[in-house]
């Protein structure tokens, strides 16, 4: 397969994204209609599984909301682009959820691919 159009989105960082700028590029990369979209990590933020040290009340969200608004931004990506191959590559606030993981249920981080 030949890809003409790459549209490649990084460190949105949700939930302390832009909403505005996030939003013209989402528009942008629907009006151009690429082949393909690279989600080139660090899509969600989980500031609660940081291991460094956290500003008191900044926290905006639940480890659970975090989770949702990642799902919905895939879903809403995929609505929005149907014919776009999307591609998700792994950033370092996007793995705090594997070290979460197999730091409270190894077992079921040895079943379970994230």
């Amino acid at each position: 397969m030949a890809l003409n159009k790459i549209a490649i989105i990084s460190d949105l960082h949700i939930p302390y994204e832009d909403t505005k700028l996030l939003n013209k590029a989402l528009s942008h990369i629907k009006d151009e209609r690429p082949d393909m979209i690279v989600v080139n990590g660090d899509l969600l933020d989980f500031p609660g599984l940081s291991k460094y040290a956290q500003v008191p009340d900044f926290q905006k969200t639940t480890l659970k909301d975090e989770l949702a608004l990642g799902w919905s931004f895939f879903s809403d990506l995929r609505k929005e682009n149907p014919e776009s191959r999307i591609i998700y590559v792994e950033g370092n606030h996007d793995w705090r959820i594997k070290g979460y993981t197999i730091r409270l249920s190894p077992k079921i981080y040895d079943y379970v691919d994230l």
